[in-house]
């Protein structure tokens, strides 16, 4: 059997990991590392550190980086098929339909044998239903997933719920594999609520409009009805419009490399989501650090029998939620708990182990 060599191509932040797309890149990649040679062929930009690459790199014999100029990723694939060729890749990995579309089909006309997978992350079509776009924006990304999804070879969903969507578009159960998103339980630390601390914990890119939503409602509707010395802390990067609303009990930390110096000065967090698809890994890291969680169904879609988490739609309640749940330490010591217990079956290391049994198959 010929060996697997792995080719993701990714257009995104990813070191430091400042959202769940790059977060599950990163893992999958080093994971799948042990058993494939993996080249992450990563669109680059400005942001892009090269040290912190070979940093990564340097830990994983089988991982290379590949920076790819954005004029060349997204305009020349022939310049493209002349890395794929000389690093012999024959597994090509993407999240976007486009690139699949376009890039992929053309290079595998042009090389033998070359498989594709469709990481899908979320359902694009249902979060652009949720955000208000056109009904013909909508349909243009059900017919871009539908086809990503004909041409591949193999296609995961990150949850029951995604899989459930993609049938009703069309898509066949045959071609569709279950990979959740996962968290590395080795590097996230559990430290349990900090009682002192009385802070409260949102993650997340702000630029991800979801993401946006939820910590203008955490800023404006939230934070100004807890009252008492409370906290709240929003890490990820963020737009420079939520600067206006710093102050000593709104703290912006922006994207930071290790969660744990944050994790362990933390009482809770939430995630009063109400635009998403997929599966949330901000949850995830908030339960391996054992942090009793508040959020929205929304926010917890994907996971399974999840325990440690309070689920609450309704936003105007979330205040007295909070002040409640800080005055009651034995509730959040059970949370913290039971949270920790769920998240263990999301470690990465048994999710990659799904991800390389279905590429040896492909």
């Amino acid at each position: 059997m010929e060996e697997k060599r792995i080719g993701y191509f990714f257009d995104g932040p990813l070191i430091p990991s400042t959202e769940g797309a790059s977060y599950r890149v990163l893992n999958i990649c080093k994971y799948l590392s042990h058993s494939f040679p993996v080249f992450i062929i990563k669109c680059w930009r400005e942001v892009d550190d090269y040290k912190k690459f070979k940093k990564l790199t340097s830990k994983f014999r089988n991982l290379k980086v590949l920076l790819i100029n954005p004029e060349i990723y997204y305009k020349q694939p022939k310049r493209l098929l002349n890395i794929i060729r000389k690093e012999k890749i024959n597994v090509l990995i993407s999240k976007d339909p486009e690139i699949i579309l376009s890039s992929f089909l053309f290079f595998r006309e042009r090389i033998q044998d070359l498989k594709i997978v469709f990481d899908a992350h979320y359902t694009e079509d249902e979060l652009l239903q949720q955000m208000g776009f056109s009904k013909r924006e909508v349909e243009m990304k059900k017919i871009q997933e539908l086809a990503a999804h004909y041409y591949s070879d193999v296609h995961f969903s990150v949850s029951k719920k995604d899989l459930q969507h993609f049938l009703e578009i069309g898509c066949k159960k045959n071609k569709i594999k279950i990979v959740e998103n996962g968290v590395d339980c080795c590097e996230i630390n559990f430290y349990g609520p900090n009682f002192e601390a009385k802070t409260v914990l949102f993650l997340g890119n702000m630029h991800y409009f979801p993401n946006l939503d939820a910590a203008k409602l955490i800023i404006r509707k939230i934070a100004p009805l807890v009252k008492g010395p409370v906290k709240f802390l929003f890490i990820g990067a963020f737009p420079r419009e939520l600067l206006r609303y710093k102050s000593d009990n709104i703290i912006f930390t922006g994207p930071v490399e290790d969660l744990n110096p944050f994790l362990k000065n933390v009482t809770l967090a939430i995630s009063p989501i109400r635009y998403l698809t997929g599966m949330s890994t901000k949850i995830l890291c908030y339960l391996a650090a054992g942090l009793p969680v508040i959020a929205t169904e929304k926010a917890v879609r994907g996971l399974e029998g999840v325990e440690g988490v309070l689920v609450e739609n309704r936003i105007e309640k979330y205040p007295d939620t909070i002040l409640t749940l800080l005055s009651d330490e034995a509730q959040l010591k059970k949370m913290s708990r039971e949270g920790r217990k769920t998240v263990e079956k999301y470690d990465w290391r048994l999710i990659t182990r799904k991800v390389k049994k279905y590429i040896e198959e492909v």
